[in-house]
């Protein structure tokens, strides 16, 4: 297919290129680079591919140590990525104070702190795992000394962890603990 290549070049050197040309796949395509090196392209669908000469999504970035770096230059500390629907936000990535925030719509869900807390319904968690509201466990709960107990066993402060422990009473199935 015909291509039309925009090369500049310095001397005898040959630097980058704007090439406008055709893809079996995807029709016309714009693509970026340096001498014989693609580095970027845009399809005929609209797709950009930075370092990925064949993108499935609006946006694909290909390479070793591939990042996206969000760099909000202002004051305000809060960089933030935003995921909408539809023109509205229904979430967002963000920090605020180098705390990690997620958010459904603009309501915030869970807070990494820098101490490495995780708040999940609380903005200000107190332990490595603070939740504010009910908890669901699908499977086992292990304790301090990576036991998962044994039927009949309750969990048990010790002061500084909890362990499994059987009670002196035994509990029975339809007693109601309060």
């Amino acid at each position: 297919t015909a291509s039309h290549r925009i090369q500049r070049k310095v001397d005898a050197t040959l630097m980058g290129y704007l090439q406008f040309g055709s893809h079996v796949n995807s029709g016309d395509l714009i693509t970026f680079g340096k001498n014989d090196t693609e580095y970027m392209r845009i399809d005929g669908l609209g797709r950009v591919g930075i370092g990925d000469d064949n993108p499935d999504g609006l946006l694909s970035l290909k390479g070793v140590g591939a990042q996206i770096i969000i760099d909000d230059t202002d004051a305000t500390d809060t960089p933030r990525l935003r995921l909408r629907e539809n023109g509205a936000t229904s979430g967002s990535i963000y920090t605020d104070g180098k705390e990690l925030i997620f958010d459904s719509g603009t309501t915030e869900k869970m807070r990494i702190d820098t101490t490495g807390n995780v708040g999940i319904g609380s903005a200000s968690p107190s332990q490595r795992l603070h939740v504010n509201g009910n908890v669901v466990i699908e499977g086992a709960l292990y304790d301090s000394g990576n036991s998962q107990g044994t039927s009949g066993q309750v969990l048990s402060s010790t002061g500084s962890c909890i362990d499994w422990v059987t009670p002196d009473i035994p509990i029975t199935p339809n007693w109601n603990l309060s």
